[in-house]
């Protein structure tokens, strides 16, 4: 009875009615397609990602900026000077101070 079972199972083996050969095209191009939209979303997510990180660095830097300028124009006297011209125009004419803020 062994004997026939290992005869019946050893012939199945070489007709290939057994077992799978390995996998075929379609299931190869269903895999690459999947891969392929797996790593357009990753990439777009990671652009995404760099986009954001590089516009909160450009607003923080900004922050940073008008905060150091508010402090000088916080520790500055705005007092006119014996001139008659506050310390807060360092110097500058007045038309060009006016001009910034236009």
């Amino acid at each position: 009875m062994m004997l026939r079972f290992r005869e019946r199972l050893s012939e199945r083996l070489r007709r290939g009615a057994m077992g799978d050969g390995g996998f075929s095209l379609v299931e190869v191009i269903v895999a690459i397609v999947i891969l392929g939209i797996v790593s357009l979303l990753a990439s777009r997510l990671l652009v995404g990602a760099i986009s954001t990180t590089s516009k909160l660095d450009r607003q923080q830097t900004a922050v940073a900026i008008a905060t150091m300028q508010m402090e000088a124009v916080r520790g500055a006297d705005a007092a006119p000077n014996s001139n008659g011209v506050s310390a807060l125009f360092d110097g500058r004419p007045r038309d060009q101070q006016l001009a910034l803020f236009n």
